[in-house]
């Protein structure tokens, strides 16, 4: 089994414009990726339950409680290196 990844970044429209919310991708074991944007993202996804992150605009390649608490996890950390200050 392959190891699982999740990491976000800022978006941007274009490399001149300011940011237009904020991307992740997730990474399962088998090593197929999936992207999802976000326009305004909370601090945690804490409260989502296992549909939500399933859903085909945020990562369907997500199957088991081990995925999701793997990317509820590095969601937090995630987010505040990307966001900041911003809260």
């Amino acid at each position: 089994m392959g190891r699982l990844k999740f990491e976000m970044w800022e978006y941007r429209r274009n490399p001149d414009s300011e940011a237009n919310g904020f991307m992740s991708r997730f990474t399962d074991g088998t090593g197929k990726s999936t992207d999802s944007w976000w326009c305004s993202p909370p601090l945690s996804i804490d409260h989502v339950g296992p549909e939500y992150l399933k859903y085909s605009y945020r990562h369907p390649n997500v199957r088991n409680a081990r995925h999701i608490e793997f990317i509820k996890r590095r969601y937090k950390e995630e987010i505040l290196k990307v966001k900041g200050d911003r809260e």
